[in-house]
């Protein structure tokens, strides 16, 4: 399970991903954030706190992401959203990254832009997500995996790219 849990992953070429900053978007920002569920899970203040405890299995804390969230660029928080791969190449553990591994740019970008405006919590959750022995089993036996290579096993995004949309749609004779 220890090498599972320090596997490295790639990350993303998130750089050029628009944020913007206005009232409407950082608003559908927020409602993104709440219909993928970051706030169910961090709470309101991205604070953290207790999503899950399974004895035997998992005691499952969802981290005070208010506090990590500085620390991290718009691409790097992109990469984590997307692809489940923090800055260190390492995989988060149980967040939902394909949730919003298909998200267009746009929507990215709104629910990136909230985030930014959420005030640090200091007094948020420090306890971290404790796997107990049977997920350490399950994840060595590749029954459970962190997000990243969760990812990974994902199909291409359904329909087809802009280009080719256009391409089909100019020779629909």
């Amino acid at each position: 399970s220890e090498r599972e849990l320090g596997r490295q992953f790639s990350g993303s070429d998130d750089a050029a991903l628009r944020v913007p900053t206005d009232a409407a978007s950082i608003d559908e920002g927020r409602r993104i954030a709440q219909l993928a569920g970051c706030l169910h899970c961090h709470g309101e203040t991205l604070g953290g706190g207790l999503v899950d405890d399974i004895p035997g299995l998992v005691r499952l804390v969802a981290p005070n992401i208010s506090a990590i969230l500085p620390r991290y660029s718009d691409a790097q928080l992109a990469t984590v959203l997307r692809k489940g791969v923090k800055p260190d190449g390492k995989s988060v553990l149980f967040m939902p990254s394909e949730m919003y591994h298909h998200l267009q740019d746009e929507d990215l970008g709104r629910l990136i832009a909230f985030l930014r405006t959420v005030p640090v919590v200091a007094e948020g959750v420090s306890e971290k997500t404790e796997l107990r022995i049977l997920a350490r089993l399950l994840l060595a036996k590749g029954d459970i995996k962190p997000s990243a290579a969760g990812i990974e096993t994902l199909p291409r995004a359904a329909g087809v790219d802009a280009h080719l949309r256009h391409f089909l749609e100019a020779h629909a004779d």
